[in-house]
């Protein structure tokens, strides 16, 4: 099987393009409506929601599981 990464270009501001686009109300679920007084606890509030979604990596790809994705996914596979 080939297992050669291959690059492609996108156009800027074409979020449904880039699936990481799809993860920003993932991460902002658990920051929503809050105020933090410094960066540093912001980045607290957001490491275990990072740690979370890593650990359930079912949920991200229901987020960006674009359907064109998956097709190229199982070609590759």
């Amino acid at each position: 099987t080939d297992k050669t990464i291959r690059s492609f270009s996108l156009l800027p501001y074409t979020p449904k393009l880039q699936p990481v686009e799809c993860t920003w109300p993932l991460l902002k679920e658990s920051v929503a409506n809050k105020a933090y007084a410094t960066l540093d606890e912001l980045e607290a509030a957001l490491i275990p929601r990072c740690q979370w979604l890593n650990a359930h990596p079912e949920v991200v790809k229901g987020a960006v599981g674009f359907e064109w994705i998956q097709r190229i996914e199982h070609r590759i596979n």
